[in-house]
């Protein structure tokens, strides 16, 4: 591993090495105060997503936890589905929680059944249905979570 270089880290408050994880990444506790306990997720898709698109792809850089039922994540969309519409969040290839969109739906409803527990490295992806509703399209997605 390459040594990290604390004068460049030393602008977000990290002076020594022993505050870095062993493939030298700041250990969440090590975050100044200043920071917030939170991390968003954003994702935005322009027009209408192709079937099986991929919408996100995010690298988790510290240990977090999505919330049971993802309080606190939203999607919405410009132009409503014409049909149901699911997109699936998934976590190093596995499915963890879904958005559905009704139909004439603007804003998508999360299912999950417990708290989804991330850590450095993983790889958050979420996934649009293989048959995709030809109307539903400008959509933000916002996922929320919180520091562990």
């Amino acid at each position: 591993m390459a040594t990290p270089n604390l004068m460049t880290l030393s602008a977000y408050g990290i002076t020594n090495a022993a505050e870095l994880d062993n493939n030298g990444k700041i250990l969440a506790s090590q975050l100044p105060s200043t920071y917030t306990s939170k991390v968003v997720i954003p994702a935005s898709v322009s027009g209408v997503p192709a079937d099986s698109a991929v919408v996100l792809v995010y690298a988790v850089p510290l240990n977090m936890s999505i919330a049971v039922n993802c309080v606190g994540c939203y999607a919405e969309a410009v132009t409503a589905a014409t049909a149901e519409t699911v997109f699936t969040v998934k976590v190093n290839g596995t499915d963890k929680a879904t958005i559905t969109f009704d139909a004439e739906a603007t804003v998508g409803v999360f299912s999950e059944q417990a708290a989804i527990s991330l850590v450095a490295g993983d790889l958050i992806t979420i996934h649009n249905q293989a048959n995709n509703d030809a109307t539903l399209a400008n959509i933000g997605i916002t996922l929320v979570a919180s520091l562990v």
